[in-house]
């Protein structure tokens, strides 16, 4: 749409009128806000308009809904020079409802892995609970019996079964002499 400094309309394009199903003729030379498309042209939009008529650009994304559907426009208004050198307006409007339904698609996909992950992050969470719960209570094992066995009166002796001295407590290492670091050498045979 080309608008004059007065906002009154001066061109516009075959896809604007195919887009509103209107004639070209009722749009010519009448002021925009009494034209078919003022219902469509709030005071904000006349503000912007008669800015962009002393020279500031304005660029804004918006949604109108038309015969039941829900578009998205990129609108541009620029200031432009016409013929004889009067002040005007350019307004572009780009149709970018298929960009904004697919970047609303993709972010619901977004928020499903984002509250699916979540959920599998809450579950390693429980995991790496239950996985520390099981070691602190081997932990607690071990030293019950490491407890058991350095205070038994018996000399205890483990042996793997290829015959290699595999465990041994304190008493053993007293009375036998094995030492922790040399309990490799130790064999159920040749001991």
């Amino acid at each position: 749409i080309i608008l004059d400094e007065r906002l009154v309309i001066r061109q516009v394009n075959n896809a604007l009128l195919d887009f509103f199903s209107i004639e070209k003729s009722s749009l010519i030379g009448r002021e925009i806000t009494y034209s078919p498309l003022g219902s469509y042209i709030d005071d904000n939009r006349i503000i912007l308009l008669q800015n962009a008529v002393q020279g500031q650009a304005h660029s804004f994304e918006e949604d109108l809904t038309y015969a039941g559907v829900r578009y998205f426009f990129l609108i541009r208004i620029i200031p432009t020079i016409l013929e004889h050198g009067i002040k005007g307006v350019v307004l572009i409007l780009e149709d970018i409802t298929t960009l904004k339904n697919y970047q609303e698609h993709l972010e619901e996909i977004v928020a499903e892995r984002t509250a699916e992950l979540s959920e599998i992050n809450t579950q390693l969470q429980k995991e790496i609970e239950k996985h520390q719960d099981v070691c602190d209570q081997l932990e607690i094992s071990k030293r019950r019996y490491q407890q058991l066995t350095d205070s038994s009166t018996d000399i205890i002796l483990k042996f793997s079964t290829k015959g290699d001295l595999i465990f041994h407590n304190r008493l053993a290492e007293e009375i036998l002499g094995i030492k922790q670091s040399t309990r490799k050498k130790y064999h159920i045979l040749g001991t």
